[in-house]
């Protein structure tokens, strides 16, 4: 069962249309229902006197990050997962 979900940058997510998607991770089995659960909302909880400060442009990413996607054998997952860690 997960028991530690944090979501980064949510609000944005919601604002680009991700709210399925996010629904969907949510209300997966391993989730605890919604009763059982607690949500925090920690931005509003400790904010105070922010500055909110940007370099580059606001909404984009760099092209230095190169995103991998791969299949892997659930027998294998762990042992793959360590090798990357250590290379």
């Amino acid at each position: 069962m997960i028991r530690y979900l944090a979501l980064d940058e949510a609000d944005r997510m919601l604002d680009m249309g991700f709210e399925p998607q996010i629904r969907k991770i949510v209300e997966q089995i391993d989730m605890p229902p919604a009763g059982a659960r607690q949500t925090m909302l920690l931005a509003s909880d400790f904010l105070s006197n922010n500055i909110f400060l940007a370099v580059g442009r606001v909404g984009s990413s760099t092209d230095l990050i190169v995103q991998i996607v791969e299949y892997i054998q659930e027998s294998t997952k762990r042992s793959h997962l360590m090798d990357l860690l250590h290379a």
